[in-house]
């Protein structure tokens, strides 16, 4: 079984064939860098609503939260909840959109599934909007539940899961 420091070393070292980022544990001193990808993919992706709600989440710390450095600059961020949970969830995972389509999601969501396997889950949780849902959707995620205008104006609210046999 994989071990957290397992799945850290994978982190470290994830590269993809467009450009290699390097994976690290987020840390107080990114969380401009990670606003800044915030807003960069609000509100195509996230309603302005929500960037409160991911400042309070980048104040706590989060243990299980990461960003991915290209030279010096956040490329893109992810996180998952905690292994005691039934279902981890993915957590606040975005690209900045000048590296969309580089293979970066897909590398967050490989990372994701070693995860949920190294503690021997069944399945993630993921809480999304209707601009992410096909993203997800192609590795499997099946909705579970709909709440339109759940997470701002014009933008719903999906949640879905996510088998973990379904990617890998």
């Amino acid at each position: 079984m994989a071990t957290v420091g397992d799945i850290e070393r994978r982190l470290a070292r994830w590269k993809t064939h467009a450009m290699t980022v390097q994976f690290q544990r987020y840390g107080p001193e990114r969380i401009d860098e990670c606003l800044r990808l915030f807003d960069g993919n609000c509100p195509a992706y996230f309603a302005v609503e929500e960037r409160q709600e991911y400042l309070n989440f980048l104040r706590s710390n989060p243990r299980h939260y990461f960003v991915g450095i290209d030279t010096s600059d956040v490329a893109c961020a992810f996180g998952y909840g905690a292994p005691v949970d039934e279902a981890p969830s993915l957590n606040w995972i975005m690209v900045d959109p000048k590296r969309h389509r580089c293979g970066l999601g897909q590398q967050m969501m490989g990372l994701y599934m070693a995860y949920l396997r190294a503690h021997n889950k069944g399945y993630g949780s993921i809480a999304t909007s209707q601009h992410a849902e096909a993203f997800f959707q192609r590795y499997g995620a099946q909705p579970t539940s709909y709440l339109e205008h759940g997470w701002g104006a014009g933008m719903h609210r999906i949640d879905m899961t996510l088998p973990v046999k379904s990617y890998g």
